[in-house]
């Protein structure tokens, strides 16, 4: 069962999957099943940290632009401090925000993981409005009300 379907049977009518990859590192079959699930695939930029963090944070703050009243769910290895700060400002402007737990074992998921992805949403998000108890208050280890934890 794909994501997309599962969040649309939650009562999410739109949703956009992106997964910002590296392309030496992201075999064409994996972007062929990738493109398969419905999952954009966006290749980012040769060059250093700060161009690569750049590229994901434009892209995602520019969201609201395109839907008003986004939910953003962010799964990564690593999250730099200036990302957290920027998701912490969408939060507060209404964007529903949901960060995972980094973990070092931590993989794209797949088809199979879709379920595991959809019970974040067990609270069903309003998305037509952004809950923010259902969103950032419950996100796993609520990494947004702690400054220093910049890795979740």
């Amino acid at each position: 069962m794909r994501i997309e379907s599962i969040l649309h049977d939650l009562g999410c009518p739109e949703v956009s999957i992106v997964a910002y990859v590296y392309k030496n590192r992201f075999s064409d079959e994996q972007e062929r099943k990738f493109k398969d699930a419905k999952i954009f695939v966006d290749f980012l930029p040769e060059g250093d940290d700060i161009a690569r963090m750049t590229w994901m944070l434009v892209d995602i703050i520019c969201l609201p632009v395109v839907f008003p009243k986004p939910n953003v769910i962010v799964l990564s290895k690593h999250m730099e401090k200036e990302a957290v700060d920027c998701f912490q400002s969408m939060y507060f402007n209404g964007v529903g925000v949901l960060l995972s737990k980094t973990e070092p074992g931590w993989l794209v998921p797949d088809d199979s993981s879709a379920f595991e992805l959809t019970r974040l949403f067990e609270k069903h998000l309003d998305c037509e409005k952004p809950q923010r108890e259902d969103t950032l208050a419950n996100s796993v280890d609520n990494p947004l009300d702690e400054e220093t934890n910049v890795s979740s």
